[in-house]
């Protein structure tokens, strides 16, 4: 398991730093997506759109460099 989550933080350091920034706030900081669209001067709308976009590649990056599948 600890193995893991180090291979997913290597992946997410890959990510664009939005993207990494979505990911962080919304899922390890709990912020909701109004609070993190704030953050990102975005409508809620985009933040939920780039934070679809952002774990999308942070799924890729991570089958593509650690072979994870779902």
């Amino acid at each position: 398991m600890g193995s893991d989550l180090a291979q997913i933080k290597a992946s997410l350091a890959n990510l664009k730093e939005d993207y990494q920034n979505v990911i962080i706030w919304h899922y390890l900081d709990d912020l909701s997506i109004k609070e993190v669209a704030k953050l990102m001067d975005k409508s809620e709308p985009a933040t939920r759109v780039t934070l679809h976009r952002a774990l999308k590649a942070l799924k890729n990056e991570c089958n593509r460099t650690f072979h994870f599948t779902s």
